[in-house]
């Protein structure tokens, strides 16, 4: 675990996620569902370096990240059901797993393992 990522963002009562990261990063950190849900796209055209989406009708259900993005999804185990993902892409690989574990708090998807976030939880 990085232990910088969880000086920067806490979860309060309500859920939501409160930031103070440096602009590098939270240029990263603007997206919500209805943009990703929006922007999903067929998998042949995805070939970069990022955090994925995967989307089933109107639900994200997991967030990955990955440096190749198209040899991962080639063989993604959970692909066999999806025909679209969203993709955002990273150009600073240092912090793809920050930004991968901010979405994963954020949206909470059913095929991400609990209790793996770099975010601290209350």
């Amino acid at each position: 675990m990085n232990q910088w990522c969880t000086n920067w963002a806490d979860i309060d009562s309500k859920g939501d996620i409160e930031l103070s990261v440096p602009t590098h990063i939270a240029k990263y950190l603007t997206i919500d569902n209805e943009h990703v849900l929006g922007t999903a796209i067929p998998l042949r055209e995805v070939m970069r370096q990022g955090v994925y989406f995967l989307v089933d009708g109107e639900t994200i259900e997991y967030v990955g990240q990955s440096v190749n993005l198209y040899g991962r999804l080639y063989t993604h185990e959970k692909l066999k059901k999806y025909h679209k993902i969203a993709f955002l892409p990273v150009k600073e690989k240092n912090i793809l797993k920050w930004v991968e574990q901010y979405y994963i708090t954020k949206f909470n998807p059913v095929l991400n393992i609990k209790g793996k976030s770099l975010l601290k939880e209350v």
